[in-house]
């Protein structure tokens, strides 16, 4: 397993569903369903702020393409998966467009919730 495997798995599941956007799919249930399969076929499911608390993940000040975004929102936060850190590229299911991807560093996303939070897998 690696960062690039859950990066690769995030876009497959873009590329293999098409026109399909998920819009009832929730971030945390995309991100999860992610996980599952490249990491880990029992990987717990977590809400959104649930990530940062996890002993799953380790905050990194650097994201790489593969760690989690997260913003501490009120009530549940929002999470997506990095694609690409120098573009600040992400790919999350978003209640406007269902699973797509999107910016976090400039735009709606960079002013969200209470900051960003970059969370690496360590399994």
């Amino acid at each position: 397993m690696s960062r690039q495997d859950i990066a690769s798995t995030a876009e497959y599941w873009e590329a293999t569903h098409g026109e399909v956007k998920y819009r009832d799919l929730d971030c945390s249930h995309f991100v999860v369903a992610v996980l599952r399969k490249a990491v880990d076929a029992n990987f717990p499911y977590m809400v959104a702020n649930d990530f940062r608390h996890s002993h799953l993940f380790r905050k990194v000040d650097s994201p790489e393409r593969g760690d989690i975004v997260h913003w501490q929102h009120s009530p549940n936060g929002h999470v997506g998966i990095v694609l690409d850190p120098v573009a600040g590229q992400f790919i999350g299911s978003q209640s406007s467009t269902g699973v797509d991807k999107a910016n976090y560093s400039s735009g709606y996303w960079s002013k969200h919730g209470s900051g960003i939070t970059f969370l690496r897998y360590q399994g």
